[in-house]
């Protein structure tokens, strides 16, 4: 993949990450308010639940075709098919499973057997998102990035809009699990439209379904640990507090605070197809030069999250929750939570490298351990320090994560920290976040905070030389149009 055509992918794909993850904001902010604690704590425990079974069919065989066609798009018509076979059976047994499983999940995982209608609803998405998913690896195997971010800008602009009609109709909890579904329906049907064109100029070929259920197995097992391990404090939140209205107030932190996994899962995606057609070719050294560079816009952009988020953590709970949601109390735990999923969304972009370099075992083997350790740890502190404790468990657990990820990059790419990008990106956050002290923390001149800190954030990159205003200008560029390896570069001199 040419450095023109990565830096475009990764502007569509998390940009589109970007946008998804704003509408999911709105939607945490509008069931939260509307739904109250209670009610929105059962949502949220449900959802994160429904989320983490469907890796089962999301990830496997969507990543397995996407990796097969990124290698050899000349078959692509036949790989489509074969993965269109395992994933619709693969989400027919899900389904079943998750509907049959539903009066257990209710009492035996979170001791309350009154969510066991809520789960068998929310089963309802299983199919439509796994479909969906499917689309979505086919067009980042074809590199079609800005077609896969316009599937996943509707998804998330579709799941808003059901939702909130539904939850507006009178529906409340029942609405919103089906306003879930109805979104990704309506995104299916567009990724739909999307890859039929595409398949319409695809050779004729076949595919053995077998090849694409033995690298997904190993795969999803890795996933599924991962997603466990940044969803299992919520878990024993409801399972150990067992209070409606602490889980509430925990489940509307955990909401925000994971918004670097959304961001970062723009990147993963870009970066996996590319490096295992790299990979193929043989060229360890732009493997190494695409992964160190997916490590450093990772440090470029989680600093400032982490530094701005520390200093108006309670402005933020504040201005987009109720006070029910005792915004001087949560601000804090937000800050500590959003940094503790800072470091644990780093395992996207180490999963993704070593995936691509067909090592999904070692990967599965590092979230086993990491989601044993978060178990232990959260087992131990949520019933002696309550909320405080779920936080600090995720944040130790996300250091080790970092730590463990950046051996595995060393040994396996010869990636090496450079120390100059992350003390320059820690200066720029800094001052950044000094802007936030500085002006007005609350209500919607926060906002305005925002904007002036991120303007600072990236004059000081520019000023300590860690971004040039050729990347600037460049990235800028990707935005304005899509160019070819073909097409001359038409970006202006400095």
């Amino acid at each position: 993949m040419s450095g023109d055509r990565l830096a475009r992918g990764t502007v569509f794909a998390m940009g589109a990450q970007v946008a998804a993850a704003a509408l999911g904001f709105a939607l945490t902010l509008f069931l939260a308010r509307r739904l109250g604690p209670t009610l929105f704590g059962r949502y949220g425990v449900i959802i994160s639940f429904l989320a983490w079974a469907e890796f089962l069919v999301i990830t496997g065989i969507p990543d397995a075709a996407s990796r097969a066609i990124a290698a050899d798009d000349r078959r692509r018509r036949g790989i489509f098919r074969a993965g269109l076979r395992l994933e619709a059976l693969a989400a027919v047994l899900l389904f079943t499973g998750f509907w049959l499983a539903a009066p257990w999940f209710s009492a035996a995982l979170f001791h309350n057997p009154e969510l066991t209608g809520a789960f068998r609803l929310a089963a309802v998405d299983i199919p439509f998102y796994a479909l969906f998913a499917l689309h979505i690896g086919y067009l980042r195997g074809v590199r079609g990035f800005a077609r896969q971010s316009v599937a996943i800008t509707v998804y998330a602009a579709m799941r808003f809009l059901c939702t909130a009609a539904l939850v507006l109709a009178g529906l409340s909890l029942q609405g919103a699990l089906l306003g879930n579904a109805a979104g990704s329906l309506a995104a299916l049907v567009l990724a739909r439209l999307l890859v039929t064109r595409d398949l319409r100029r695809a050779e004729e070929s076949d595919h053995p379904a077998a090849g694409l259920a033995a690298y997904a197995l190993p795969l999803v097992t890795g996933v599924l640990l991962f997603n466990a391990l940044i969803s299992v404090d919520l878990w024993m939140v409801e399972r150990v507090v067992a209070v409606d209205g602490e889980v509430g107030l925990y489940t509307a932190i955990w909401n925000m605070a994971r918004t670097p996994y959304f961001i970062f899962m723009g990147l993963s995606v870009v970066l996996f197809p590319g490096l295992s057609r790299v990979l193929a070719a043989g060229d360890a050294e732009k493997a190494r030069r695409q992964v160190a560079e997916a490590v450093r816009l990772f440090l470029l952009i989680v600093l400032p999250l982490v530094a701005v988020a520390a200093t108006t953590g309670s402005g933020l709970m504040g201005l987009a929750f109720s006070e029910a949601y005792e915004p001087l109390r949560s601000g804090p735990l937000f800050a500590v939570l959003i940094a503790g999923y800072a470091l644990l969304s780093f395992g996207l972009i180490w999963s993704a490298a070593l995936t691509a370099h067909g090592r999904p075992l070692l990967v599965a083997g590092i979230n086993l351990g990491l989601l044993a350790l978060q178990v232990v740890l959260t087992g131990l502190f949520i019933p002696r320090y309550g909320l405080s404790g779920a936080v600090m468990a995720t944040l130790i657990t996300g250091g080790i994560s970092l730590f463990a990820g950046m051996v595995c990059l060393s040994g396996l790419f010869g990636v090496r920290p450079r120390l100059l990008t992350p003390l320059r990106a820690l200066l720029a956050a800094l001052a950044a976040a000094g802007v936030t002290l500085v002006l007005p923390g609350s209500g919607a001149l926060l906002i305005l905070a925002y904007a002036a800190a991120g303007l600072v954030y990236l004059a000081g990159l520019y000023i300590l030389g860690e971004i040039t205003r050729d990347e600037l200008v460049g990235y800028g560029a990707q935005l304005a149009f899509r160019r070819s390896p073909n097409r001359p570069d038409r970006t202006p001199a400095p």
